[in-house]
């Protein structure tokens, strides 16, 4: 057994064993496939649960524009707007760019033409970054 499942079986069993005097916020069911939450924690998750996702979010912003140098305006990225402008333009500016020379798709390696792009006003992965704890 590696040293990782070790810790992570012991961390349940801890877990488990001090879940009823309310010290761990959670502990996992019995086939580890869920996570249970204690219902003081609970309470002060939702309590709480606007400061929580703030700093949640906050952090997440200090992180991707650490990742990101590059993007400017990160901030007014994490949501889309009511409404969306069109990106036609933009879309033309780059359909003479990738006409005019080759451009690589950073996570396939490959060749992004004009017929298989596309533009958004977002960074990939930031909405599916959510804080939903059905409360």
């Amino acid at each position: 057994m590696n040293k990782d499942h070790e810790i992570n079986m012991r961390v349940a069993e801890m877990c488990e064993e001090y879940f009823p005097s309310g010290r761990p916020p959670y502990k996992f069911d019995k086939t580890h496939s869920h996570i249970l939450l204690h219902t003081v924690w609970a309470a002060y998750i939702k309590q709480n649960l606007a400061v929580l996702r703030g700093w949640a979010w906050w952090n997440f912003l200090q992180y991707m524009q650490r990742c990101n140098p590059n993007v400017p305006a990160i901030s007014a990225k994490l949501f889309p707007p009511p409404e969306r402008m069109s990106l036609e333009s933009q879309s033309k500016f780059w359909n003479v760019v990738l006409a005019a020379k080759e451009f690589r798709c950073i996570y396939s390696g490959g060749i992004i033409t004009s017929d298989d792009f596309a533009l958004d006003h977002f960074v990939p992965g930031l909405l599916l970054f959510t804080i939903n704890l059905g409360i």
